[in-house]
């Protein structure tokens, strides 16, 4: 929000600059069933704690009045190292916010109604949205496309874009 004003620069306010965007945004999301999600989140946690999240917690506590370390995982570690929790329940409740972290994220997320969620594994639907977008652009604007699109998926998102050039040629991104 603008400091002077008060006023939030959403949708434009205060900026002079229009909203409107020389390209399209496709928003796809990565979703897994809940208990799916819950046990991986889990089994990271663990893999955290394993790989030295401890030590590296411990050599953080000069810094602990830091509000930096008010986050899952340190909060928890510095409740153990304080004596107030074993290092059992300080694991639990690392799992535990880090899983309501996750369903914030979701709510969050769900309040889109134009993201097209997906499970991981299904890279086939995914590709199969990309494609049947990218015609539609094409025909509309009567060109041929070049889609350009990773084998595998590795990150939380793809974005298919129209670049605004010389020619307008829609391209998808991944």
């Amino acid at each position: 929000s603008s400091f002077l004003t008060r006023k939030t620069l959403r949708n434009g306010e205060n900026t002079g600059k229009s909203n409107i965007r020389p390209f399209n945004i496709i928003k796809i999301g990565l979703e897994r069933p809940r208990e799916e999600l819950f046990s991986r989140i889990n089994a990271r946690v663990d893999q955290m704690v394993n790989s030295g999240l401890l030590h590296e917690s411990m050599s953080l506590m000069p810094h602990r009045d830091k509000n930096a370390l008010n986050t899952v995982g340190y909060k928890e570690l510095l409740r153990y190292f304080r004596g107030e929790w074993t290092l059992q329940r300080a694991i639990e409740m690392i799992q535990q916010n880090s899983r309501r972290y996750a369903k914030k994220q979701l709510t969050w997320f769900n309040r889109d109604p134009e993201i097209h969620w997906f499970h991981p594994d299904d890279q086939e639907g995914i590709f199969e949205l990309i494609s049947s977008i990218t015609f539609k652009i094409s025909s509309a604007f009567s060109l041929s496309v070049n889609t350009v699109c990773c084998s595998s998926i590795e990150r939380s998102h793809i974005t298919i874009s129209q670049v605004p050039s010389p020619s307008y040629v829609p391209y998808a991104t991944c």
